[in-house]
């Protein structure tokens, strides 16, 4: 019992504080005294937050289980401070928010500056890998370095550089990522009409739907413009397939049982692509055993037949089997 109690103290500490802290909100003097008010609004958003953060500091937790305590002792004070007495309330419920994403922003960019650099990766490779170490958890930090990726790729993305000798180039020359932009500029068009009807049901409703739609369009150009910067790769020790921010998977070369070039899509390959009626499929990589496809924002399928966009496919077949080749174990 001492130890369940020494490992959940800080969770009973901070839930002591919303407690009490949603007690003196709903008293008579929380109504009449605006000091004491924001005295308890800085409880709930400051005190019962860091409080557990200081002291699960030495525990393997997760970052998002601190901003759940945020979140839960942030609805807490909405709901029991009054009404008259919420301006501190009001500005911190939207200051520190922001001011913790700049904190997990600036987190990312450390950890992209600092974590070491191999020929196999890209930005946003190592993004992922910096949004885990950050966060410590691999499907919030898919999602948020999906966000990030999508937001960099559109606004500010590294220049195409030349491609090496390992390195196979996605729809440069089918003009895919051409339409896809065409596609975001139709959405953009479509939500500005969407809005105002939808203005005339519920404002609320209408930027939601519209902010929906300018993350859509973000993610679009963003994903077009990855394309030709997120090549396959074919490495030393495995291969790196690549479809722009959508998807991506790495296999070793012991696990292909055959790469072939094909004019049309076998019905059971997973097609690594975003519009897979659109993107003109052309290499099937079939497998010993299934493996996991990482997808945008932390989805993911298991397939053992996966079907990807190569500019030069027959270039692309034959550097993958000389590496299959050179495998220590191949043989001669």
């Amino acid at each position: 019992m001492r130890n369940a109690n020494s490992v959940f103290w800080p969770e009973l500490l901070a839930c002591g504080i919303v407690a009490v802290s949603a007690f003196l909100a709903m008293t008579q003097l929380a109504q009449t005294s605006p000091a004491f008010a924001t005295a308890v609004t800085l409880d709930f958003l400051i005190t019962a937050p860091f409080a557990y953060w200081f002291c699960s500091r030495k525990r393997d937790l997760p970052r998002w289980a601190f901003a759940l305590v945020f979140a839960i002792a942030l609805g807490v004070a909405w709901l029991t401070l009054p009404v008259d007495n919420r301006q501190v309330f009001e500005h911190l419920s939207v200051g520190l928010p922001i001011a913790i994403e700049l904190a997990v922003v600036a987190g990312l960019a450390y950890g992209l500056w600092t974590l070491p650099k191999q020929s196999s990766s890209d930005l946003y490779t190592r993004l992922q890998a910096s949004s885990l170490h950050v966060l410590k958890n691999k499907r919030v930090a898919q999602i948020f370095a999906s966000e990030i990726a999508s937001l960099l790729y559109c606004f500010w993305a590294p220049k195409p550089v030349s491609l090496r000798i390992d390195q196979f180039s996605s729809h440069q020359s089918t003009g895919f990522g051409a339409i896809l932009c065409a596609l975001a500029s139709v959405v953009l068009l479509e939500a500005v009409a969407v809005h105002f009807a939808a203005a005339l049901i519920s404002e609320l409703f209408a930027w939601v739907l519209t902010g929906s739609s300018l993350m859509l369009c973000v993610f679009l150009i963003g994903h077009a413009r990855a394309l030709s910067r997120r090549p396959h790769v074919a490495a030393h020790d495995q291969l790196h397939l690549r479809s722009g921010l959508f998807g991506s998977v790495s296999v070793r070369y012991e696990s292909i049982v055959a790469i072939d070039v094909v004019s049309s899509v076998p019905s059971d390959a997973l097609q690594l692509a975003l519009l897979p009626g659109m993107e003109q499929q052309n290499v099937v990589i079939t497998l010993s055993h299934p493996s996991q496809i990482s997808f945008t924002h932390g989805f993911s399928r298991m397939s053992d037949k996966i079907c990807v966009h190569v500019d030069d496919p027959e270039s692309f077949a034959d550097a993958v089997r000389n590496s299959q080749r050179a495998l220590p174990s191949a043989p001669d």
